[in-house]
């Protein structure tokens, strides 16, 4: 099964005072989450939720290297929803 992502630029490409946020959807259009891009890191909010999960770009890094340790896993943040 294939999904749709789609991505809005806000000011074009250059990331500098905006995020860059791509919406994930299941194939049939269900909203899977969305993921924010920033200059200090990646947001993750699933679908159904106003809070996202927040990573450096270092602990992101290590997650997607598989190099992440079990007292890292805890230091993703989670935003506090405005």
């Amino acid at each position: 099964m294939a999904n749709d992502v789609a991505m809005t630029v806000p000011k074009g490409v250059p990331i500098v005072n905006s995020d860059v946020l791509f919406e994930v959807r299941q194939h049939g259009g269900s909203l899977i989450g969305k993921v924010e891009i920033s200059k200090g890191g990646i947001d993750w909010t699933p679908s159904r939720s106003r809070t996202p999960i927040s990573l450096s770009w270092e602990k992101f890094n290590d997650l997607m290297k598989g190099t992440v340790t079990p007292a890292a896993k805890k230091t993703a943040t989670v935003k506090k929803s405005p």
